[in-house]
């Protein structure tokens, strides 16, 4: 490949020296015929330009090694897909327009999508509403179980309150009982009495007298105290159901009910006797029959009391075991509420619909990222390279829209046979070169394949550095690797240097006129040679007609990187 881009230079060059030749020789001619010794420029009207071809000055290498024809590719390249299908409604770029990564590309008409997240975002507030809900019911839930822990509790207070007045209701009957059995006894003691105290019925009518004042003191002792203790009774009672006192302090408080009760009873019953003593002695012989009978009475209605305290006794027993009964479902009850509590404490309801507004929260997302993909960004910066739809269009989410590139930085493909891919490495310095017009840069070697790809040798791929946007994809450049020892300099093609005596010069062009310049030639390396004195890279330099020209000679030129 060298050897025949060499071969296209020197035949290149002959051709242009040929030219210049047959130039030179009509030239010539002309001041032969006109036998004037003046410049070739004087011959032609100093007004008319002379047309020539110009090359940007280059600094590069001389003396590299072999050349690797390659191909350029972008740094980068993307192909834009829709992720959402829809109608374009905005695509504010062109083939060639560059942009910048984050840049809007594409719109899609998005009313569908944003319905689509206005109903997500409603399914949010339902679901919302949900969990409140769901808790407002496990609160409910928890107050009822609280209520009926408290309401069976108190049951079981109540039946226990009922077993306590049950029993005391025992205790009062066995009182009956015992006061009924004194009163027969008493009955009869009277019968006994009556007979034998005719002869004391005068002392036993003044003693009676005594009695009867004695008693009626006492009797109202008793009922005194019956009341404090029945008052005393119920305050206690109170306290106990606010647990403000124990349960001994009650009790002791109904058995000071029952003593005073006891006393009362007793105190009346004396008051009873000690009338009927009275009555028995005001009556004296004559009562004493009556006195019998009265006594006998009394022993009949004590009897009767007897079987009535001993009903009664009954009766409190029975309602003893009804209270009973009542404590032990009062206690089951307290049971119950107690585990309906515990299953009210699961929130298996609340975490349930706390889920769903978890994942009405992801709808709403999932719809307004979509939403946000009806708005197509670059990812990348750089050019359009193709485009596939219009404004207007429908587009789906299987085939490209767009396709970008980033030429900021391209890349170089090119192929290194076996014996020569050793001497490459990831990171070498390389000289590019664009074949198709006069641009030369310098490179890195990026990657170095270990696979032989079907016989046309080991790809190698170049980044190079392209500001300018000069290379562009499918272009062919030659790639030299850098040696050791190569010498840097500008560059430029020998056909473009004239030489007089033992000095070298060259025209650059400045504006539309040709300025001579003196230069130092250091090498020649083919058709080009390197020019260590003389000239800059910001230089155009003459490469044609330059036997036509003189300093500041007027020109009109193409530049060849142009072509």
């Amino acid at each position: 490949m060298l050897q025949n881009l060499k071969d296209r230079k020197v035949k290149e060059m002959g051709e242009r020296s040929m030219k210049q030749t047959i130039g030179i020789l009509s030239l010539s001619g002309l001041l032969v015929l006109s036998g004037c010794s003046a410049s070739a420029q004087e011959v032609f009207n100093e007004d008319s330009p002379v047309s020539v071809e110009v090359n940007d000055v280059q600094e590069q290498l001389i003396g590299t090694g072999k050349v690797y024809a390659g191909t350029v590719t972008p740094s980068e390249e993307v192909e834009i897909t829709s992720k959402v299908p829809g109608k374009i409604t905005e695509m504010p770029i062109e083939v060639g327009t560059k942009v910048k990564a984050g840049q809007v590309v594409i719109k899609l008409d998005d009313k569908d999508l944003r319905h689509s997240v206005e109903k997500a975002n409603a399914a949010i507030a339902a679901a919302e509403a949900n969990v409140e809900s769901a808790k407002a019911a496990h609160e409910a839930s928890m107050a009822q179980a609280t209520t009926g822990i408290v309401q069976s509790k108190s049951g079981v207070v109540q039946s226990k309150s009922g077993m306590v007045q049950s029993k005391n209701g025992m205790v009062q009957s066995k009182s009956g009982m015992v006061q009924s059995k004194s009163g027969i006894i008493q009955a009869q003691n009277a019968m006994v009495q009556a007979e034998d105290n005719i002869a004391k019925a005068q002392s036993a009518v003044k003693q009676a007298e005594n009695g009867v004042s004695d008693s009626g003191i006492a009797l109202k002792k008793a009922e005194q105290t019956l009341k404090d203790a029945k008052t005393n009774h119920e305050r206690m009672k109170g306290l106990y159901e606010e647990s403000l006192v124990s349960k001994a302090q009650l009790e002791q408080a109904e058995t000071a009910v029952v003593n005073a009760q006891a006393a009362y009873d007793s105190a009346k019953v004396a008051v009873d006797t000690v009338q009927d003593k009275l009555a028995t002695a005001k009556k004296g012989l004559t009562a004493a029959g009556e006195a019998y009978a009265n006594a006998k009475e009394a022993y009949m209605n004590a009897k009767s009391g007897y079987a009535n305290a001993s009903e009664g006794y009954n009766t409190a027993t029975e309602g003893y075991s009804t209270a009973q009964e009542a404590y032990d479902t009062a206690q089951e009850g307290y049971a119950n509420a107690q585990k309906q509590a515990e299953i009210a404490k699961n929130e298996s309801g609340i975490k349930a619909s706390e889920q769903a507004l978890k994942q009405a929260q992801v709808n709403a997302e999932n719809s307004q990222d979509t939403l946000e993909d009806a708005v197509i960004t670059s990812p990348i910066n750089g050019v359009v390279g193709a485009k596939y739809a219009e404004k207007g269009e429908m587009i789906s989410t299987q085939s490209p829209v767009l396709v970008l590139a980033n030429f900021d930085k391209v890349n170089i493909l090119t192929y290194i046979p076996a014996n020569e891919i050793n001497e490459v490495k990831a990171g070498n310095q390389v000289q590019v070169k664009a074949t198709s017009f006069d641009f030369v840069t310098k490179g890195t070697i990026k990657t170095v394949s270990p696979f032989n790809e079907k016989g046309k040798g080991y790809p190698v791929e170049v980044e190079v550095p392209n500001p300018d946007f000069k290379l562009k994809a499918g272009m062919i450049a030659d790639i030299q690797l850098i040696k050791p020892g190569s010498e840097q300099g500008i560059i430029i093609p020998s056909k473009a240097v004239g030489h007089e005596g033992n000095k070298a010069y060259v025209y650059v062009a400045k504006g539309n006129h040709a300025k001579r310049r003196e230069v130092k030639v250091e090498k020649r390396e083919g058709s080009l040679v390197i020019v260590k004195e003389g000239l800059t890279k910001e230089d155009k330099i003459i490469t044609s007609n330059l036997a036509l020209l003189s300093d500041n000679a007027t020109i009109n030129y193409s530049q060849e990187d142009d072509k």
